[in-house]
């Protein structure tokens, strides 16, 4: 599921954290990701966007992977959330897996901000579904399955070339 909220101010950004880490419930072995440190997520990324004068415009790009109930093991869904994050490899990705319904899914949220060059995260269209394909790899390389051939052709017919980055209050799902 992609979230294509509107998420344009630092304090967009820290609720979504807060959201995502359920307001410090997620047992910290459940927090993970890539470029940032588990105890200041929000001031690591928000630091970020300040350093590369970037501190407009989209804040985060979030995320949640799920695959059904399919999957029962809580260690096994937060490692393939961290796999997943690893599309992002040069943003900061922080990982909150929920355990908290009877779906395990985990929440990426991806700071739009690159950490190496400083330039703004582009998910257009053609990016998307490259995404989609990098996460079926990782699904069917934990024994799990794919995004339905159904969902990517949804995904290929509905979303505008640059649709990730308009301001939509609602949610689509993939």
């Amino acid at each position: 599921r992609f979230f294509n909220d509107q998420n344009r101010t630092a304090q967009s950004l820290r609720r979504i954290l807060s959201y995502c880490s359920r307001n410090n419930k997620v047992p910290e072995k459940l927090i993970g990701g890539h470029g940032i440190l588990k105890e200041s997520i929000d001031s690591q990324m928000l630091g970020t966007k300040k350093l590369f004068h970037q501190e407009t415009g989209k804040q985060y790009l979030h995320l949640i992977v799920s695959n059904d109930d399919f999957l029962k093991d809580v260690d096994t869904a937060h490692q393939i959330g961290n796999m997943v994050a690893e599309f992002f490899s040069e943003f900061q990705v922080a990982v909150y897996t929920h355990t908290d319904t009877n779906n395990l899914h985990s929440h990426l949220v991806v700071n739009t901000v690159n950490c190496i060059s400083g330039k703004k995260l582009s998910m257009r269209k053609s990016d998307f579904y490259q995404f989609l394909l990098y996460v079926n790899q990782v699904f069917i390389g934990n024994g799990l399955n794919p995004i339905s051939a159904k969902q990517i052709l949804i995904c290929n017919e509905d979303c505008s070339e640059d649709s990730w980055d308009y301001e939509y209050d609602d949610n689509w799902d993939y």
